[in-house]
Protein backbone atom coordinates (compact mmCIF):
# COMPACT_ATOMS: atom_id res chain seq x y z
CA UNK A 1 0.00 0.00 0.00
CA UNK A 2 1.29 3.43 -1.02
CA UNK A 3 1.38 5.53 1.88
CA UNK A 4 2.24 8.55 0.36
CA UNK A 5 -1.17 8.75 -1.82
CA UNK A 6 -3.15 10.48 0.86
CA UNK A 7 -0.43 13.25 1.40
CA UNK A 8 -0.34 13.80 -2.58
CA UNK A 9 -4.10 14.17 -2.88
CA UNK A 10 -3.88 16.39 0.55
CA UNK A 11 -1.18 18.58 -1.01
CA UNK A 12 -3.08 18.63 -4.74
CA UNK A 13 -6.55 19.36 -2.72
CA UNK A 14 -4.73 22.24 -0.85
CA UNK A 15 -3.30 23.75 -4.09
CA UNK A 16 -6.75 23.67 -6.21
CA UNK A 17 -8.28 24.89 -2.98
CA UNK A 18 -5.58 27.83 -3.03
CA UNK A 19 -5.83 28.34 -7.03
CA UNK A 20 -9.23 28.22 -7.00
CA UNK A 21 -9.66 31.14 -4.56
CA UNK A 22 -7.40 33.12 -6.39
CA UNK A 23 -9.73 33.02 -9.38
CA UNK A 24 -12.65 33.88 -7.11
CA UNK A 25 -10.49 36.85 -5.86
CA UNK A 26 -9.89 37.95 -9.36
CA UNK A 27 -12.88 37.60 -10.35
CA UNK A 28 -14.55 39.24 -7.85
CA UNK A 29 -12.13 42.52 -8.28
CA UNK A 30 -13.14 42.62 -11.84
CA UNK A 31 -16.73 42.24 -10.92
CA UNK A 32 -16.08 45.36 -8.76
CA UNK A 33 -14.76 47.35 -11.11
CA UNK A 34 -17.21 46.43 -13.73
CA UNK A 35 -19.49 47.58 -11.52
CA UNK A 36 -17.69 50.70 -10.63
CA UNK A 37 -17.33 51.53 -14.12
CA UNK A 38 -21.09 50.81 -15.23
CA UNK A 39 -21.89 53.49 -12.40
CA UNK A 40 -19.30 55.54 -13.28
CA UNK A 41 -20.88 55.61 -16.67
CA UNK A 42 -24.84 55.82 -15.80
CA UNK A 43 -23.75 58.95 -13.54
CA UNK A 44 -21.72 61.10 -16.04
CA UNK A 45 -23.61 59.71 -19.18
CA UNK A 46 -26.77 57.29 -18.81
CA UNK A 47 -28.50 54.04 -17.74
CA UNK A 48 -27.13 51.19 -20.05
CA UNK A 49 -30.65 50.28 -21.47
CA UNK A 50 -31.10 50.55 -24.94
CA UNK A 51 -34.78 51.69 -24.34
CA UNK A 52 -33.55 54.83 -22.27
CA UNK A 53 -32.46 56.19 -25.83
CA UNK A 54 -35.76 55.96 -27.84
CA UNK A 55 -37.61 58.83 -29.50
CA UNK A 56 -39.86 60.84 -26.89
CA UNK A 57 -43.51 60.08 -26.76
CA UNK A 58 -45.21 62.87 -29.10
CA UNK A 59 -48.95 63.68 -30.39
CA UNK A 60 -49.39 62.94 -34.14
CA UNK A 61 -50.61 66.32 -34.46
CA UNK A 62 -47.65 67.60 -32.63
CA UNK A 63 -44.99 65.88 -34.67
CA UNK A 64 -42.80 67.32 -36.85
CA UNK A 65 -41.62 64.10 -37.95
CA UNK A 66 -44.58 62.99 -39.55
CA UNK A 67 -44.55 65.07 -42.10
CA UNK A 68 -40.37 65.19 -42.93
CA UNK A 69 -40.42 61.32 -42.89
CA UNK A 70 -43.57 61.79 -45.54
CA UNK A 71 -41.81 64.33 -47.58
CA UNK A 72 -38.68 62.08 -47.84
CA UNK A 73 -40.86 59.43 -49.20
CA UNK A 74 -42.21 61.50 -52.03
CA UNK A 75 -38.56 62.66 -53.14
CA UNK A 76 -37.84 62.24 -56.56
CA UNK A 77 -34.23 62.83 -57.05
CA UNK A 78 -32.26 60.22 -59.99
CA UNK A 79 -28.19 60.55 -60.33
CA UNK A 80 -27.91 63.57 -62.55
CA UNK A 81 -30.29 66.05 -60.42
CA UNK A 82 -28.44 64.78 -56.97
CA UNK A 83 -25.16 66.02 -58.78
CA UNK A 84 -27.10 69.39 -60.52
CA UNK A 85 -28.71 69.97 -56.70
CA UNK A 86 -25.03 69.11 -54.79
CA UNK A 87 -23.30 71.96 -57.01
CA UNK A 88 -25.74 74.70 -56.56
CA UNK A 89 -25.33 74.36 -53.16
CA UNK A 90 -21.55 75.41 -53.27
CA UNK A 91 -22.37 78.22 -55.72
CA UNK A 92 -23.29 81.65 -54.82
CA UNK A 93 -26.97 83.01 -55.53
CA UNK A 94 -25.97 85.69 -57.88
CA UNK A 95 -23.56 83.28 -59.89
CA UNK A 96 -26.16 80.46 -61.15
CA UNK A 97 -26.43 80.20 -64.87
CA UNK A 98 -29.22 80.54 -66.78
CA UNK A 99 -29.18 77.07 -67.83
CA UNK A 100 -28.86 76.11 -64.01
CA UNK A 101 -31.60 77.91 -63.04
CA UNK A 102 -33.75 76.22 -65.98
CA UNK A 103 -32.52 72.63 -64.45
CA UNK A 104 -33.35 73.94 -60.75
CA UNK A 105 -37.04 75.05 -61.92
CA UNK A 106 -37.52 71.45 -63.43
CA UNK A 107 -36.23 69.52 -60.29
CA UNK A 108 -38.44 71.63 -57.74
CA UNK A 109 -41.48 71.56 -60.06
CA UNK A 110 -40.89 67.76 -59.92
CA UNK A 111 -40.47 67.67 -55.97
CA UNK A 112 -42.99 70.19 -55.52
CA UNK A 113 -45.55 67.68 -53.81
CA UNK A 114 -42.77 66.50 -51.64
CA UNK A 115 -41.52 69.90 -50.75
CA UNK A 116 -45.44 71.18 -49.98
CA UNK A 117 -45.63 68.26 -47.40
CA UNK A 118 -41.89 69.28 -45.50
CA UNK A 119 -43.27 73.21 -45.60
CA UNK A 120 -46.00 71.71 -42.89
CA UNK A 121 -43.21 71.21 -40.26
CA UNK A 122 -42.37 74.49 -40.25
CA UNK A 123 -43.01 76.41 -36.90
CA UNK A 124 -43.59 72.70 -35.10
CA UNK A 125 -41.31 72.40 -32.07
CA UNK A 126 -41.53 68.23 -31.41
CA UNK A 127 -40.33 65.18 -33.29
CA UNK A 128 -40.08 61.53 -32.64
CA UNK A 129 -39.25 59.34 -35.32
CA UNK A 130 -40.38 56.45 -33.26
CA UNK A 131 -37.27 54.58 -32.35
CA UNK A 132 -37.33 51.99 -29.62
CA UNK A 133 -33.46 51.74 -29.20
CA UNK A 134 -32.81 48.98 -31.56
CA UNK A 135 -30.69 49.26 -34.76
CA UNK A 136 -33.61 47.08 -36.80
CA UNK A 137 -36.02 49.59 -36.83
CA UNK A 138 -33.41 52.50 -37.50
CA UNK A 139 -33.27 52.35 -41.32
CA UNK A 140 -37.10 52.30 -42.17
CA UNK A 141 -38.09 54.90 -39.41
CA UNK A 142 -35.54 57.47 -40.01
CA UNK A 143 -34.11 58.04 -44.05
CA UNK A 144 -31.47 60.08 -42.84
CA UNK A 145 -30.03 60.57 -46.64
CA UNK A 146 -33.46 61.35 -48.13
CA UNK A 147 -33.76 63.90 -45.10
CA UNK A 148 -30.70 65.69 -46.36
CA UNK A 149 -31.74 66.14 -50.01
CA UNK A 150 -34.62 67.42 -48.87
CA UNK A 151 -32.76 70.06 -46.80
CA UNK A 152 -30.62 71.08 -49.47
CA UNK A 153 -33.71 71.40 -51.84
CA UNK A 154 -35.20 73.80 -49.65
CA UNK A 155 -32.13 75.70 -49.11
CA UNK A 156 -32.41 76.04 -52.99
CA UNK A 157 -35.70 76.60 -53.12
CA UNK A 158 -35.22 79.60 -50.21
CA UNK A 159 -32.38 80.93 -51.41
CA UNK A 160 -34.32 81.38 -54.93
CA UNK A 161 -37.35 83.03 -52.85
CA UNK A 162 -34.90 85.76 -51.38
CA UNK A 163 -34.53 86.48 -55.15
CA UNK A 164 -37.79 87.03 -56.00
CA UNK A 165 -39.47 89.66 -54.68
CA UNK A 166 -42.98 87.97 -54.34
CA UNK A 167 -40.99 85.02 -52.92
CA UNK A 168 -41.03 86.08 -49.32
CA UNK A 169 -44.13 83.52 -48.02
CA UNK A 170 -41.75 80.77 -49.78
CA UNK A 171 -38.76 81.96 -48.23
CA UNK A 172 -40.42 81.71 -44.73
CA UNK A 173 -41.86 78.11 -45.69
CA UNK A 174 -38.68 76.75 -46.68
CA UNK A 175 -36.49 78.63 -43.79
CA UNK A 176 -39.00 77.02 -41.09
CA UNK A 177 -39.13 73.55 -42.74
CA UNK A 178 -34.91 73.30 -42.75
CA UNK A 179 -35.02 74.48 -38.83
CA UNK A 180 -37.61 71.68 -38.29
CA UNK A 181 -35.50 68.87 -39.94
CA UNK A 182 -32.39 70.11 -38.02
CA UNK A 183 -33.58 70.25 -35.00
CA UNK A 184 -35.76 66.59 -35.56
CA UNK A 185 -32.43 64.88 -36.36
CA UNK A 186 -30.33 66.67 -33.19
CA UNK A 187 -33.26 65.51 -30.68
CA UNK A 188 -32.76 61.94 -31.82
CA UNK A 189 -30.35 60.09 -29.43
CA UNK A 190 -28.22 58.33 -32.44
CA UNK A 191 -24.30 59.86 -32.97
CA UNK A 192 -25.21 59.51 -36.70
CA UNK A 193 -28.67 61.39 -36.57
CA UNK A 194 -27.22 64.03 -34.40
CA UNK A 195 -24.23 64.11 -37.55
CA UNK A 196 -26.82 64.33 -40.22
CA UNK A 197 -28.86 66.96 -38.74
CA UNK A 198 -25.52 69.55 -37.46
CA UNK A 199 -25.06 69.28 -41.09
CA UNK A 200 -28.58 70.07 -41.63
CA UNK A 201 -28.15 73.33 -39.31
CA UNK A 202 -25.90 74.09 -41.27
CA UNK A 203 -27.02 74.54 -44.71
CA UNK A 204 -30.07 76.55 -42.73
CA UNK A 205 -27.56 78.98 -40.83
CA UNK A 206 -26.32 79.77 -44.67
CA UNK A 207 -29.98 80.48 -45.52
CA UNK A 208 -29.93 82.81 -42.35
CA UNK A 209 -26.44 84.44 -43.52
CA UNK A 210 -27.91 85.23 -47.24
CA UNK A 211 -31.09 86.36 -45.61
CA UNK A 212 -29.28 88.95 -43.34
CA UNK A 213 -26.98 89.88 -46.33
CA UNK A 214 -29.82 91.12 -48.27
CA UNK A 215 -30.79 94.26 -46.31
CA UNK A 216 -34.55 93.39 -47.11
CA UNK A 217 -35.21 92.22 -43.61
CA UNK A 218 -37.33 94.89 -41.26
CA UNK A 219 -37.15 94.74 -37.69
CA UNK A 220 -40.35 91.90 -36.99
CA UNK A 221 -38.94 90.12 -39.88
CA UNK A 222 -35.47 89.75 -37.61
CA UNK A 223 -37.34 88.49 -34.93
CA UNK A 224 -39.24 86.32 -36.69
CA UNK A 225 -35.56 84.64 -37.97
CA UNK A 226 -34.02 84.71 -34.98
CA UNK A 227 -37.33 83.13 -33.51
CA UNK A 228 -36.26 80.22 -36.31
CA UNK A 229 -32.46 79.12 -34.61
CA UNK A 230 -32.44 76.15 -33.07
CA UNK A 231 -32.17 75.65 -29.42
CA UNK A 232 -31.33 72.34 -29.09
CA UNK A 233 -28.11 71.76 -26.30
CA UNK A 234 -25.61 70.22 -28.41
CA UNK A 235 -23.80 69.60 -25.11
CA UNK A 236 -26.40 67.44 -23.95
CA UNK A 237 -26.84 65.94 -27.25
CA UNK A 238 -23.86 64.75 -27.65
CA UNK A 239 -23.47 63.15 -24.35
CA UNK A 240 -26.78 61.18 -25.14
CA UNK A 241 -25.36 60.01 -27.89
CA UNK A 242 -22.57 58.55 -26.58
CA UNK A 243 -24.75 57.57 -23.88
CA UNK A 244 -26.60 55.32 -26.20
CA UNK A 245 -23.41 53.96 -27.94
CA UNK A 246 -22.66 52.81 -24.74
CA UNK A 247 -26.14 51.23 -24.46
CA UNK A 248 -25.41 49.38 -27.71
CA UNK A 249 -28.41 49.45 -28.87
CA UNK A 250 -27.96 51.32 -31.86
CA UNK A 251 -24.47 50.39 -32.81
CA UNK A 252 -24.04 49.32 -36.00
CA UNK A 253 -22.51 46.06 -37.43
CA UNK A 254 -19.43 48.72 -39.16
CA UNK A 255 -19.59 49.91 -35.99
CA UNK A 256 -18.88 46.93 -33.76
CA UNK A 257 -16.13 45.19 -36.48
CA UNK A 258 -14.08 48.91 -35.94
CA UNK A 259 -14.44 48.43 -32.31
CA UNK A 260 -13.39 44.98 -31.98
CA UNK A 261 -10.68 45.62 -34.59
CA UNK A 262 -9.42 47.99 -31.37
CA UNK A 263 -9.86 45.39 -28.81
CA UNK A 264 -12.50 47.44 -27.08
CA UNK A 265 -15.19 45.35 -26.54
CA UNK A 266 -17.41 45.41 -23.13
CA UNK A 267 -15.65 47.34 -20.35
CA UNK A 268 -12.95 48.48 -22.46
CA UNK A 269 -15.90 49.95 -24.71
CA UNK A 270 -16.94 51.65 -21.87
CA UNK A 271 -14.15 53.35 -20.83
CA UNK A 272 -13.35 54.83 -23.99
CA UNK A 273 -16.83 56.49 -24.38
CA UNK A 274 -16.08 57.99 -20.80
CA UNK A 275 -12.79 59.26 -21.38
CA UNK A 276 -14.11 61.04 -24.90
CA UNK A 277 -17.70 62.34 -23.14
CA UNK A 278 -15.49 65.59 -21.97
CA UNK A 279 -14.23 66.52 -25.58
CA UNK A 280 -17.82 68.52 -26.48
CA UNK A 281 -15.82 70.95 -23.48
CA UNK A 282 -12.43 71.12 -25.40
CA UNK A 283 -11.82 73.56 -28.08
CA UNK A 284 -11.40 71.76 -31.24
CA UNK A 285 -8.49 74.25 -31.81
CA UNK A 286 -6.92 73.94 -28.84
CA UNK A 287 -5.72 70.23 -29.62
CA UNK A 288 -7.16 69.45 -32.95
CA UNK A 289 -3.46 70.14 -34.88
CA UNK A 290 -2.00 67.38 -33.13
CA UNK A 291 -4.53 64.50 -34.01
CA UNK A 292 -3.56 61.83 -36.38
CA UNK A 293 -4.94 62.11 -39.92
CA UNK A 294 -8.48 60.76 -40.08
CA UNK A 295 -9.32 57.43 -41.22
CA UNK A 296 -12.16 55.89 -43.01
CA UNK A 297 -11.48 52.62 -41.29
CA UNK A 298 -10.08 52.77 -36.91
CA UNK A 299 -7.94 50.30 -35.98
CA UNK A 300 -6.85 51.14 -33.06
CA UNK A 301 -7.65 52.97 -29.63
CA UNK A 302 -5.99 56.02 -31.08
CA UNK A 303 -7.98 56.19 -34.54
CA UNK A 304 -11.34 56.00 -32.42
CA UNK A 305 -10.34 58.69 -29.92
CA UNK A 306 -9.56 61.10 -32.51
CA UNK A 307 -12.34 60.01 -34.43
CA UNK A 308 -14.88 61.14 -31.74
CA UNK A 309 -13.03 64.36 -31.09
CA UNK A 310 -13.74 65.35 -34.78
CA UNK A 311 -17.28 64.51 -34.40
CA UNK A 312 -17.10 66.58 -31.57
CA UNK A 313 -15.84 69.33 -33.29
CA UNK A 314 -18.40 69.06 -35.44
CA UNK A 315 -20.81 69.87 -32.61
CA UNK A 316 -18.81 73.25 -31.72
CA UNK A 317 -18.31 74.48 -35.29
CA UNK A 318 -22.42 74.74 -34.92
CA UNK A 319 -22.25 76.04 -32.10
CA UNK A 320 -19.88 78.30 -33.15
CA UNK A 321 -22.05 79.92 -36.09
CA UNK A 322 -25.18 79.54 -34.26
CA UNK A 323 -23.72 82.34 -31.64
CA UNK A 324 -22.48 84.23 -34.77
CA UNK A 325 -26.02 84.38 -36.40
CA UNK A 326 -27.93 85.32 -33.57
CA UNK A 327 -25.07 88.17 -32.73
CA UNK A 328 -25.57 89.66 -35.86
CA UNK A 329 -29.45 89.36 -36.12
CA UNK A 330 -28.88 91.27 -33.23
CA UNK A 331 -26.22 93.68 -34.18
CA UNK A 332 -28.45 94.43 -37.47
CA UNK A 333 -31.92 95.24 -35.17
CA UNK A 334 -29.34 97.42 -33.48
CA UNK A 335 -28.32 98.90 -36.16
CA UNK A 336 -31.71 99.86 -37.44
CA UNK A 337 -32.81 101.33 -34.07
CA UNK A 338 -29.89 103.62 -33.98
CA UNK A 339 -28.68 104.14 -37.84
CA UNK A 340 -24.90 102.37 -36.80
CA UNK A 341 -23.24 99.71 -35.31
CA UNK A 342 -21.77 99.99 -31.98
CA UNK A 343 -18.05 101.05 -31.46
CA UNK A 344 -17.35 98.03 -29.45
CA UNK A 345 -18.71 94.79 -28.25
CA UNK A 346 -18.08 95.33 -24.41
CA UNK A 347 -21.87 95.58 -23.57
CA UNK A 348 -23.04 92.68 -25.74
CA UNK A 349 -23.11 89.22 -23.28
CA UNK A 350 -22.55 86.29 -26.26
CA UNK A 351 -19.60 88.19 -27.41
CA UNK A 352 -17.47 87.85 -24.10
CA UNK A 353 -17.63 84.10 -24.40
CA UNK A 354 -15.07 82.12 -25.64
CA UNK A 355 -15.41 80.70 -28.98
CA UNK A 356 -16.71 76.53 -28.50
CA UNK A 357 -14.38 75.72 -31.70
CA UNK A 358 -10.99 77.84 -31.45
CA UNK A 359 -11.14 78.84 -27.86
CA UNK A 360 -10.41 81.90 -28.66
CA UNK A 361 -12.70 85.77 -28.22
CA UNK A 362 -14.75 87.37 -30.35
CA UNK A 363 -12.88 89.96 -32.18
CA UNK A 364 -14.48 93.10 -33.48
CA UNK A 365 -13.17 96.32 -35.00
CA UNK A 366 -15.20 98.84 -37.01
CA UNK A 367 -14.23 100.86 -39.95
CA UNK A 368 -15.04 103.01 -42.68
CA UNK A 369 -16.48 101.39 -46.23
CA UNK A 370 -16.47 103.84 -48.96
CA UNK A 371 -19.04 106.87 -48.11
CA UNK A 372 -20.89 104.89 -45.38
CA UNK A 373 -19.92 103.47 -42.14
CA UNK A 374 -18.60 100.05 -42.03
CA UNK A 375 -18.43 97.52 -39.60
CA UNK A 376 -16.11 94.40 -39.28
CA UNK A 377 -17.67 91.80 -36.71
CA UNK A 378 -14.55 88.98 -36.28
CA UNK A 379 -14.20 85.87 -34.65
CA UNK A 380 -10.66 84.73 -34.40
CA UNK A 381 -9.64 83.21 -37.94
CA UNK A 382 -9.73 79.44 -37.60
CA UNK A 383 -11.12 78.43 -41.13
CA UNK A 384 -7.43 76.11 -41.79
CA UNK A 385 -9.17 74.04 -38.76
CA UNK A 386 -12.49 74.19 -40.21
CA UNK A 387 -10.91 72.51 -43.66
CA UNK A 388 -9.29 69.73 -41.34
CA UNK A 389 -11.98 69.02 -39.77
CA UNK A 390 -15.19 68.63 -41.72
CA UNK A 391 -13.78 69.13 -45.69
CA UNK A 392 -17.16 67.90 -47.31
CA UNK A 393 -19.06 70.47 -46.25
CA UNK A 394 -16.80 73.12 -45.54
CA UNK A 395 -18.37 75.49 -47.46
CA UNK A 396 -21.33 74.98 -44.57
CA UNK A 397 -19.28 76.59 -42.01
CA UNK A 398 -18.94 79.97 -43.04
CA UNK A 399 -17.02 82.18 -40.46
CA UNK A 400 -17.21 85.28 -42.32
CA UNK A 401 -20.35 87.17 -42.75
CA UNK A 402 -20.98 90.76 -43.56
CA UNK A 403 -24.09 92.84 -43.04
CA UNK A 404 -26.18 95.54 -44.75
CA UNK A 405 -25.96 99.43 -44.28
CA UNK A 406 -26.11 101.26 -41.83
CA UNK A 407 -22.38 99.73 -41.56
CA UNK A 408 -21.46 96.87 -43.07
CA UNK A 409 -20.30 93.93 -40.79
CA UNK A 410 -17.81 90.91 -41.48
CA UNK A 411 -17.64 88.49 -39.03
CA UNK A 412 -15.04 85.56 -39.38
CA UNK A 413 -13.62 83.02 -37.45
Amino acid sequence: MNLTTPKVVRSAGITLTVVLAALLVVRANGNSQQISLQSEFAEKLGPLDPAAYASPVVPDEQNAAIWLRAGAAALVLSKEDKDIVADLGFIGLGEWSAEQQQELHRILVRNAPALEVVHRAGGMKQSSYGLTGTEQEFKPNLPLLDLLWIQRLLDLEARQALKNSDGQDLFWQSAGAMAAIAASLEREAPLISQLVGIAAEKIFLEVVREAIDTGALDKSALVRLDGMLLDVDLRAAWRRSLASEGAGGWTPESNRKWLQGAGLTGDTRLRLILDVAGTIDRPFGAFGKGLPEAVSDPKTAGDLRATFARAAGRYQTVMTVRRLARLSLGLRRQAQETGTYPDSLAGVPPASRSDPFTGTTLEYERRDVGEQDGDVLALFAASALADALYKPVKNFSRFTWELPAPGKVVAKR
